[in-house]
């Protein structure tokens, strides 16, 4: 009886965890030796190719993949922003870009989340305003 237990446990179990590690359920090294979370590369440039190919919304669960685990990383928080102010989600972009200006200064960026600060409504502004206060710089 254990030896079917065995059996069924390799025949269904390997699949399915296999399934799971995959989809990121199960912790993993990085790609450097760090302890930082595993982040595949090829991920960030499919946001870009999305990005470039105008399919804005395709690319956004990219690069939010791309800043949570590099959060230092202006450039995908610029083109996040970028991606969020093409489809009219202005006060998400209005953060982005500030994040992004916050990690390296730069008066484009800056520019931008003028821009897109401006385009908020009242309600808006406040929740902006809210995650401001909550925004930690990283380390």
């Amino acid at each position: 009886m254990q030896g079917k237990i065995v059996w069924l446990l390799l025949i269904w179990g390997l699949p399915l965890m296999a399934q799971a590690n995959k989809a990121g359920f199960f912790p993993r090294d990085s790609n450097d030796g760090s302890n930082a979370p595993y982040y595949d590369k090829s991920e960030e440039e499919q946001a870009r190719a999305h990005f470039q190919d105008k399919d804005y919304a395709g690319a956004i669960p990219f690069f939010k993949k791309a800043v949570q685990y590099d959060p230092k990383n202006a450039a995908d928080q610029y083109y996040l922003g970028r991606c969020q102010a093409q489809l009219g989600h202005w006060r998400e972009a209005a953060f982005s870009y500030h994040v992004s200006n916050q990690l390296k200064a730069s008066a484009i960026v800056a520019a931008a989340e003028k821009r897109a600060f401006e385009k908020l409504s009242d309600g808006d502004k406040k929740w902006y305003q809210n995650q401001l206060k909550r925004w930690k710089k990283p380390q």
